[in-house]
């Protein structure tokens, strides 16, 4: 993770894996959240970091996006769904 801090930290369209102060992550996965105002779309970058040679992905479909957890998905005291995932949903 440190790697991808140094080289990528000064980004203030990208926000990577928090940590809280204190502890320490093993970070299975490094996660990279883009801007909403940054012009340029996921797939693009993806695209740019495949012909750099870096694997990457789009996260994991939220739990409750999948159909058999419909139930479940007006969660919190207020019923407001998952805001947090939802938004980092690809815009259609």
């Amino acid at each position: 993770m440190a790697w991808y801090r140094e080289d990528l930290g000064d980004l203030a369209a990208l926000v990577l894996n928090p940590e809280r102060a204190g502890f320490s992550s093993v970070f299975w996965m490094v996660s990279a959240v883009l801007s909403a105002d940054l012009s340029v779309r996921r797939d693009d970058v993806a695209s740019a970091l495949k012909a750099a040679g870096v694997d990457s992905r789009p996260f994991f479909v939220p739990m409750t996006e999948l159909p058999h957890l419909r139930p479940y998905r007006a969660v919190g005291a207020s019923g407001d769904g998952c805001p947090v995932s939802a938004s980092l949903l690809p815009v259609a």
